[in-house]
């Protein structure tokens, strides 16, 4: 279970630093932290919570929630080797 910052708590962005004001939205992420706009820009859905449409996320959790394509292109760059009978 994910223990969340409460909004009275957060006077800045847990990743940047910068400060809450108020024309400067304070957005939870999955992990209970508090973030600002920037910091918080991906949406991705987060299962573990039963988010399962997209939800705003921090960096570090999308790195971790959003499945990475890169090994996928990987193997699409093999050639396919020829077999001859």
């Amino acid at each position: 279970m994910t223990r969340w910052l409460p909004d009275h708590l957060a006077a800045h962005c847990y990743a940047c630093d910068s400060a809450f004001w108020l024309a400067s939205r304070k957005h939870h992420c999955s992990c209970g932290n508090v973030f600002c706009s920037s910091c918080c820009n991906q949406k991705v859905p987060v299962p573990s919570q039963q988010l399962f449409e997209p939800s705003r996320v921090c960096k570090s959790c999308y790195s971790s929630l959003h499945p990475t394509s890169s090994s996928i292109d990987l193997e699409l760059d093999k050639p396919i080797a020829a077999t001859s009978n």
